[in-house]
């Protein structure tokens, strides 16, 4: 049977506020807690619900192994951000699990990835996050310039499998 006692973890001082507050809010939430956050179609081309538990809500503050989930709900962070400042139609997202092998050929995320490129505006660039062997790197494409950058924080040289990606 599983227990019924929060997760327990000490909230770090040196975090940012909003990683302080969003820990707080989780702090002695019985498990099995879920949240769930409307993802508007004008954020990665659809709309659907992102449920995220208070175990990824955990993981994400304390800056520990996250999931494809809690990309997501970082990215609705970045947009809300960009909207604040009013320039979000400079980019645009892929969802996480779209571009990474989680569950899914690459035919189909090399499609999906595709389609949403494809209606991309003048002067937009596109960040997708990839994931691979526990890690997560970034992708950004620029279909003016016809260019693809790779960004990874261990500074590893792309996976074969996201060199294929982008050249389907």
């Amino acid at each position: 049977m599983a227990s019924k006692s929060p997760i327990i973890f000490k909230v770090p001082t040196r975090l940012p506020m909003f990683l302080k507050i969003l820990l707080g809010s989780v702090k002695h939430v019985e498990p099995g807690f879920m949240i769930d956050i409307l993802m508007e179609t004008n954020i990665m081309g659809e709309q659907y619900t992102l449920y995220i538990s208070h175990e990824d809500i955990v993981h994400f503050g304390l800056m520990e192994e996250i999931g494809a989930s809690c990309i997501s709900f970082y990215i609705s962070i970045i947009y809300s951000e960009l909207c604040d400042r009013e320039i979000s139609h400079f980019f645009g997202f892929i969802e996480p699990s779209w571009s990474s092998r989680i569950g899914t050929n690459m035919d189909n995320r090399a499609e999906i990835i595709s389609e949403h490129i494809n209606n991309t505006v003048m002067g937009q660039t596109w960040l997708i996050p990839y994931h691979f062997l526990r890690h997560w790197m970034l992708v950004i494409i620029d279909p003016d310039d016809n260019t693809c950058y790779y960004l990874d924080p261990l500074g590893k040289s792309p996976p074969n499998d996201l060199k294929n990606l982008m050249n389907k």
